[in-house]
């Protein structure tokens, strides 16, 4: 029989929804499968609890593709490149980036504003009419702007577009985030003049939707008015959830020390301010199980006043769950099935949940200090205190149950973040209570506030100094490659075989380590097996960034006109996914690279001309010979040749027929007189211009921002639609995909 009759459900419910989004079928179709399964569960179940749980499956299949595909007529995507007036209401907190946070009342263009609109009706331009239309548009003006405010109705005239997203292998994509929270078009006002939005009116308010919107205010504005910077920042990315203004250096050194949970409100921030309030309504003289009772509605306020983010709704769930549980019914509940139950609460409306990040760490840390906290302390940890083993237990446990989803996402892995967290968590144990309480103070005494933020400061700064220690030590963060679904799968085997080992056996828990050794190291061995050349044309904002892999395992980087925040957020988070550390060649600025990879032969803009060796395996098979020139790079690999030129051509060079060959002509044939297969990389727009009437390249490879009219009729891959290019090849046939 189930115990867990909820953990259970939602585990296959979620089952049911990674099904809905990776198998594409027609609704109609899997509605009827789902429900002839439904049907035949409840026919055949007799008391079967796992054909049960194949209905809660087969729910979630239908519902996720309901809530991603099926869209009203008059949806607000569907005007997607309209420009015109949009009306509608705020529906969250608007969020100010940039700037002085100091100044956050002020009105400036020196950073920007951003908030989600509600749309109502949309207005053509001319004689157009006025439309209803409904769904979420996130509206970005390009300066900052403090008029408008939750719940407030707006007019504003711009072009509706679809999020702006790069597709890279193993990168973010904007684009997939926004639709998980139900965002399928943007809208951005340029410029720093406010006629085109207009405050209009207000819709009806939830009062305690202002209420907590009211606290937000007077927190935000305690923490700035008591504490000096980067204080400030800091406890307001602690307690609200705003990292906004905290310096990007303090965040790579919590990033880099495993303690970057710090600055995302999560269970452990709504567990400090229930114990928090108890002890305040204890205070009061008010009796132990009202003082429970009475933190739920703080729980609620304290979860809208963060937004809602799925960490802290899954931590608010659970402890409401909680204390109902134990106070009203009086009752204990299995811990798993309080985190089912969250879980399902979160899921049912907003099946796309469980694809935001902050979801799954937070279940996932939740999951592994439940799991692992008790078998640690007691079996392995027997030899401290009771309060020390439980510390670090509970450390150990959500960090091994959230080191793959980190590593995924993140590319990087902390070797000291056991010892960081023994110190900076309970620091934060101090802090959270200590600015909570000033928050109250100040309404009272601003004299006595202030002392308490003076001694909260100076543990904020004590905190800030240990993490800045731990994130110097040499070593304290490696980089790792991306794992894989195998990957992933024998970690957790591992896991589950170790924390059962007292069931299975020593003999038998060994054997299946083993079994994953061998399994991870095979995967390796054949992942590095390569044969040929694999280039890689990464999806940027402007510009080319090229990266080549031959089949020795040498690398070379090509940039063309890339910007440095592509290079830092694009390029780098690329190699580091693909555990790439060192590259061989480099042509074009490196930028952010120069301190996470090691370069072996770095050439500039002003690149020499000749021949680069050295790099890739050479035979008679498959010769390579790479060139270089003042106006591009020509990769030869047995009959396929890849151009990529750098700058604009001269009117002499225009003359010729090849492109950077061997006395510096213009080659684009798509096959040269050579023989040679031609792979044409087109990365500015004054490139194409110059190339796009003059080359019959066999295959062109065009860059975001950039435009193509050739009238050869070439292959042509454009990146903007497809995403990054792959192009593999072993010296005879090429194969070209998309990511």
């Amino acid at each position: 029989m189930n115990t867990m009759p909820l953990f259970s459900t939602a585990i296959a419910y979620i089952i049911g929804i990674v099904l809905g989004r990776y198998i594409h079928i027609e609704i109609g179709w899997i509605c009827g499968i789902c429900l002839i399964l439904i049907y035949l569960s409840f026919v055949l179940s007799k008391g079967k609890n796992h054909l049960l749980l194949l209905t809660a499956l087969m729910i979630g299949w239908p519902f996720y593709a309901m809530d991603s595909r099926l869209l009203p007529a008059n949806h607000i995507s569907h005007f997607t490149g309209h420009k015109g007036t949009i009306i509608g209401n705020i529906i969250d907190h608007p969020q100010i980036y940039g700037g002085n946070a100091s100044g956050r009342g002020s009105t400036s263009n020196s950073g920007r504003t951003r908030f989600t609109l509600e749309a109502e009706s949309i207005v053509g331009t001319g004689s157009k009419p006025v439309l209803k239309t409904c769904g979420r548009v996130q509206v970005t003006l390009s300066w900052i702007d403090s008029r408008f405010k939750y719940r407030d109705k707006i007019l504003l005239t711009g072009e509706l577009q679809q999020p702006f997203s790069l597709k890279n292998p193993g990168g973010f994509d904007y684009r997939q985030h926004l639709a998980h929270q139900k965002i399928l078009v943007t809208c951005r006002i340029q410029g720093d003049t406010r006629t085109p939005v207009k405050r209009i009116g207000q819709t009806r308010i939830n009062p305690i939707i202002t209420f907590s919107a009211m606290i937000k205010g007077y927190a935000v504005k305690s923490i700035y008015q008591l504490l000096p910077e980067p204080q400030s920042y800091f406890l307001d990315g602690v307690i609200l959830g705003n990292r906004t203004y905290l310096p990007k250096n303090i965040q790579e050194w919590f990033a880099d020390t495993g303690t970057l949970h710090i600055l995302a409100v999560s269970g452990m921030n709504v567990a400090l301010v229930v114990v928090t309030f108890f002890f305040f309504f204890r205070l009061l003289k008010i009796n132990k199980r009202l003082a429970y009772l009475l933190n739920i509605p703080v729980v609620i306020i304290f979860c809208l006043v963060t937004g809602c983010v799925p960490s802290v709704l899954r931590a608010s769930l659970m402890a409401i769950i909680f204390l109902i549980s134990r106070n009203l019914l009086e009752r204990d509940i299995n811990i798993y099935q309080i985190i089912g139950l969250a879980a399902l609460i979160c899921l049912v409306p907003c099946p796309q949940m469980v694809f935001d990040l902050s979801f799954q760490l937070s279940f996932l840390a939740v999951l592994g200090i439940v799991y692992f906290t008790q078998v640690i302390s007691d079996k392995w940890l027997f030899f401290l205190p009771k309060w020390l083993s439980l510390t670090i237990a509970t450390t150990l446990g959500a960090q091994l149950a959230t080191t793959p989803l980190l590593s995924y996402y993140f590319h990087k892995m902390s070797l000291i973040s056991l010892v960081s967290n023994a110190i900076v968590v309970p620091l934060v144990g101090l802090i959270t209570p200590l600015g909570l309480i000033s928050f109250g103070v100040n309404i009272v005494s601003y004299k006595l506030a202030w002392l308490i933020a003076y001694l909260n400061s100076f543990l904020i700064t004590l905190l800030l100094a240990c993490v800045e220690f731990f994130a110097s030590i040499p070593y304290a963060c490696i980089p790792v490659a991306t794992p894989s679904l195998m990957d992933i799968v024998t970690y957790y085997l591992v896991l589950i075989t170790i924390r059962h080992v007292d069931k299975i056996g020593w003999r038998n828990a060994g054997l299946i380590c083993l079994i994953a050794a061998n399994l991870f190291l095979w995967e390796q061995v054949i992942g590095r097996d390569r044969d040929g050349l694999t280039a890689t044309f990464l999806d940027i904002e402007k510009g080319s960034v090229a990266c080549l892999e031959f089949e020795d395992g040498k690398k070379m980087l090509i940039n063309t006109n890339a910007k440095e925040w592509d290079m830092e957020n694009i390029v780098l988070p690329f190699l580091q996914g693909f555990g790439i550390k060192t590259i061989d060649v480099a042509i074009g600025d490196t930028g952010a690279l120069d301190k996470k990879i090691k370069i072996g032969l770095k050439l500039g803009k002003d690149f020499p001309c000749g021949r680069i060796i050295g790099c890739g395996r050479e035979n008679e098979a498959t010769p390579l010979t790479i060139v270089t020139d003042s106006r591009g790079i020509r990769i030869d690999y047995g009959r396929v040749r890849f151009l990529f030129p750098i700058s604009p051509l001269s009117k002499r060079v225009r003359e010729f027929s090849g492109l950077v060959g061997s006395e510096g002509e213009l080659h684009g044939c798509q096959i040269d007189p050579s023989g040679k297969r031609t792979i044409l990389n087109v990365p500015t727009n004054r490139i194409a211009k110059e190339l796009e009437h003059k080359v019959n390249a066999g295959i062109v490879v065009i860059n975001q921002g950039c435009k193509w009219q050739g009238n050869k009729n070439p292959h042509i891959f454009r990146i903007k639609e497809k995403g990054a290019a792959i192009i593999t090849t072993n010296g005879e046939e090429v194969r070209v995909r998309g990511h």
